[in-house]
C-alpha cells in the first residue's frame, strides 16, 4: 500500500460562474468603465463583494485589458489639412487682441484693435449673428471646421459634459435632473444676502463684547467699530437687500425685548466699580484720570473674545494703526468719551444711567456720609471765630490748628470720608459733562434741520434795506424747503400728522430751556432731609458766626486740612482724590444754601486775607505758610469756578428779585437797659 499527497483545492472563487458572465457583460456594455465602477454594478446586482484588482485579473483572463485612449479630435483629411494652414497663417499673432466668446474685455484706456473667435457652429454663423458683428464693427476670425477650442472656458463645458455623461440620463427630464445635481440651483443674490447679514451681525457682537471685557475709555473703539459696520452697511444696500442697521444694532446689543442693552450695563458697571471710585477730576484738563492710591478692590473683568481681523477692521495693519490710535484715549476720561457716552446711550440708556446713578448718591448720604458727618461735627469746637488781624498769619495758623485737632486725628478722615465725598462728587461731574455733551449734539441737530422747518437767521442789512423785506425774500426763497408745509399741500391726512408730529420732536429739546443737570441737583437736594444737614437756630435770631453747628464749618476744616502741603514723597490729595472732593462739598453747601456764609466764615479765606496784610513766609508747626496760602488760592479759584457752575443751573428758572429780610438796628449793651 502506497501513500500520496492528494492535490488541494484551495479557497473557493468569490465569483461563481454566472458572477463571472454579469462580469464580462457589464465591460462589454460600456468600455470607458474603471474596475471600481464595475465593482459597484456587481454589489448593485447581488454579487459578492471582491476587490478592484480581482475584477481587473477576472477580465484579462476573458481577453480584455485596459488601455487609455488616444486624446484626438477624429478629422478628415481635408480638415487636418486645413488646420495646418490655419495654423500657418496665425503663426505671428498677438492673441492679446482677440476676444473669445464667452469672455469679457475691458481696455480702460486703450485704443487697440480686437479680433472676436468663435467657432463655426450654425448659431455663430447665421445672417442675424453675421449682420450684428458688421453693425458693430467688430472683426471675426474664421476657424476652420473641427478647430481646437482656444478659448478656456471650453474646457469647462467639457468637464460638465463628462460629469453629465457619468449619470446616463435617458430623457429630457433627466438631463435636468443631473445638471441641478452639478450645479445645484441655489439664488447666489439670496445666499450672499445671507451670508453678508451673520458677517454684520457678527461684527457688532464682537464690537460689544470686546467692550464688555475692557474700561470706560474703550466705548470709543466700540464707536468706531459700530461705525464701520454702519457705513459697510450703507455702502452694500446699494447693491443687495439687507436689514435695517438699527434692527441689527439693537439685536446685537441684547435691546430689542429689554428696556436696556448691553451697552448701557456695562457702562453702568464700569462707572460704578471702576469710574467713581478710582478716577480723579482736573479741571484744567477737564478730564478724569485712574488715582495713583485705589482703596477698592479691582473687579475682574470678562476675557475679550477671539475674532479674526475681517470682523474688527479688517486686516492686520488696520488693526495695528487704529490701536495706536485709540491707545492715545485710553489713560483718560474726557469729553470725547462722554460724547460717544451720549450718541451710543441716547435718551433712553441716558436716563437709566443717572437714575441708577442718584440712588447711588442716594445711598452714600443715608449709609456712609451722614454717619460720618454727625461724628465729625461732634468733633468740632463749639465756637470757633475769626481770630483778629492782629494775631498775624502765624498766629491765625496755630490757632486753628489747635482748634482743628481732633479732626485732623480722626483715623478715616483721608481714607472713607474722603472716599465717599470723591464718589459723590464724581456722580456730579459725570451728570455735568453728560449734560454739555447732549448741548452739543442737540445743537448740531437742530443746525441741521433748521432749513427744513422755515428757522432762517436774521440777515445782514445794508442801509436802504429793512429786515422785513429781507426775510420775506429769504422765505419765499426757501420755501421750498419746508417739510410739513409742502406735506400738508400734497401728503395724505397721516403724512401730515406724522410730519407735524416729528416736527414737534425736532423743535423740542433739552437744550431748548430744560436742563438735566437742574433736575440732578434738585434730587440730590431732595436727599438732604436728615437732621444732619438742617440749619440749627441761631443765637442772634439771623446767622451763626462762631457757632460750629452748620455743614459749611465743617467743610471748612476739612478744606483747611487738605490745603495743608506735604512732604516731598507724599500723595498729594490732588493725585490721590482729585477735584471731586471740592464739587461735592460745594454743591452740598449751595443745596444747603450756606454759599455766602461759607465764604464769610472760612478758615482758610480769612488765613489768606490776614497774611496777604503781614506777608510773612515762615513754618509753623511744620507747615510751610507761603505754601499753605498758594494751596489755598488754588482751592478758592476751584471753589469760585464751582460756585459759579451751580449757580448758573440753580438759578436759570428764577427770578431776578431776591427775597429781602429786615432786622432791627443793633443796640450796644450798655443802652440794652434803658431800652
Amino acid at each position: 500500500m502506497s501513500l500520496e499527497r492528494k492535490k488541494g483545492s484551495g479557497r473557493p472563487r468569490k465569483l461563481n460562474l454566472k458572477d463571472q458572465q454579469r462580469l464580462i457583460q457589464l465591460a462589454r456594455k460600456d468600455d470607458t468603465r474603471s474596475a471600481r465602477d464595475i465593482q459597484i454594478e456587481l454589489i448593485k446586482k447581488g454579487s459578492p463583494k471582491v476587490a478592484p484588482r480581482t475584477i481587473t485579473r477576472y477580465l484579462n483572463r476573458s481577453g480584455y485589458f485596459s488601455f487609455n485612449p488616444k486624446n484626438q479630435p477624429l478629422l478628415t483629411p481635408v480638415q487636418q489639412e486645413n488646420r495646418v494652414k490655419w495654423c500657418e497663417e496665425h503663426l505671428r499673432t498677438r492673441w492679446n487682441q482677440w476676444v473669445f466668446s464667452d469672455e469679457s474685455r475691458f481696455e480702460l484706456f486703450g485704443t487697440r484693435e480686437a479680433e472676436f473667435q468663435q467657432d463655426g457652429a450654425t448659431c455663430h454663423t447665421s445672417k442675424s449673428a453675421s449682420e450684428w458683428f458688421t453693425e458693430q464693427k467688430w472683426k471675426v476670425s474664421s476657424c476652420p471646421t473641427n478647430s481646437p477650442d482656444l478659448n478656456l472656458i471650453e474646457n469647462v463645458w467639457g468637464l460638465i459634459k463628462k460629469a453629465v455623461e457619468k449619470k446616463k440620463p435617458k430623457n429630457l427630464d433627466g438631463l435636468e435632473v443631473a445638471i441641478q445635481l452639478l450645479g445645484r440651483s441655489v439664488d447666489l443674490h439670496k445666499l450672499l444676502e445671507q451670508r453678508l447679514t451673520i458677517s454684520l451681525r457678527k461684527s457688532l457682537d464682537v464690537a460689544v463684547s470686546r467692550f464688555e471685557s475692557k474700561p470706560l475709555c474703550y466705548i470709543m473703539e466700540l464707536e468706531t467699530l459700530t461705525e464701520i459696520c454702519r457705513l459697510t452697511h450703507f455702502l452694500l444696500s446699494k447693491h443687495i437687500s439687507l436689514p435695517n442697521f438699527e434692527s441689527m444694532f439693537m439685536e446685537a446689543n441684547h435691546a430689542v425685548s429689554a428696556p436696556y442693552g448691553r451697552i448701557t450695563l456695562h457702562v453702568f458697571w464700569e462707572l460704578y466699580y471702576d469710574f467713581l471710585p478710582n478716577y480723579c477730576y482736573n479741571s484744567s484738563t477737564n478730564r478724569f484720570t485712574r488715582t495713583t492710591l485705589s482703596f477698592v478692590k479691582e473687579e475682574p473683568r470678562d476675557q475679550p473674545p477671539k475674532a479674526s481681523n475681517v470682523h474688527l477692521y479688517g486686516n492686520k495693519d488696520l488693526h495695528s494703526a487704529y490701536t495706536n490710535i485709540f491707545s492715545l484715549n485710553e489713560n483718560f476720561v474726557g469729553s470725547e468719551h462722554f460724547g460717544c457716552i451720549v450718541r451710543l446711550l441716547s435718551y433712553q440708556g441716558i436716563a437709566v444711567v443717572i437714575e441708577e446713578l442718584l440712588k447711588v448718591v442716594k445711598n452714600l448720604f443715608q449709609s456712609t456720609i451722614q454717619q460720618y458727618v454727625k461724628v465729625l461735627m461732634d468733633g468740632m469746637p463749639s465756637k470757633c471765630g475769626l481770630p483778629r488781624y492782629e494775631y498775624g498769619s502765624a498766629g491765625v495758623l496755630e490757632f486753628y490748628n489747635a482748634n482743628l485737632e481732633s479732626i485732623m486725628q480722626y483715623r478715616d478722615l483721608k481714607t472713607e470720608v474722603f472716599q465717599a465725598f470723591r464718589e459723590v462728587g464724581n456722580i456730579i461731574i459725570f451728570c455735568l459733562q453728560v449734560e454739555e455733551q447732549m448741548t452739543q449734539e442737540e445743537i448740531a441737530d437742530l443746525l441741521h434741520a433748521a432749513p427744513f422747518q422755515g428757522i432762517i437767521p436774521r440777515p445782514f442789512v445794508k442801509e436802504k434795506d429793512t429786515v422785513e423785506a429781507k426775510m420775506k425774500r429769504l422765505e419765499a426763497q426757501y420755501a421750498a424747503f419746508q417739510l410739513v408745509s409742502l406735506v400738508t399741500r400734497y401728503g395724505t391726512d397721516e403724512q401730515r400728522l406724522n410730519s407735524e408730529e416729528s416736527d414737534v420732536i425736532t423743535r423740542e429739546r433739552l437744550c431748548c430751556g430744560l436742563s438735566l443737570f437742574e433736575v440732578v441737583l434738585r434730587r440730590i437736594q431732595s436727599f438732604l432731609d436728615d437732621d444732619v444737614w438742617k440749619e440749627p437756630t441761631p443765637s442772634n435770631g439771623v446767622m451763626s458766626i462762631e457757632e460750629c453747628k452748620e455743614f459749611h464749618r465743617l467743610w471748612s476744616a476739612i478744606q483747611f486740612i487738605y490745603c495743608k502741603p506735604l512732604g516731598q514723597n507724599e500723595i498729594t490729595v490732588e493725585e490721590t482724590f482729585g477735584e471731586s472732593l471740592n464739587w461735592a462739598g460745594c454743591t452740598i453747601i449751595t443745596l444747603l444754601g450756606q454759599e455766602h456764609r461759607f465764604e464769610a466764615l472760612d478758615f482758610s479765606a480769612h488765613l489768606l486775607r490776614v497774611q496777604e496784610i503781614d506777608a510773612r513766609q515762615e513754618t509753623v508747626a511744620g507747615v510751610d505758610l507761603k505754601r499753605l496760602v498758594e494751596r489755598i488760592k488754588q482751592y478758592r479759584t476751584i471753589n469760585n469756578e464751582i460756585f459759579a457752575v451751580l449757580n448758573r443751573y440753580l438759578k436759570s428758572g428764577e427770578s431776578s428779585f431776591e427775597h429781602v429780610r429786615c432786622f432791627q438796628p443793633p443796640i450796644h449793651q450798655a443802652f440794652m437797659s434803658a431800652v
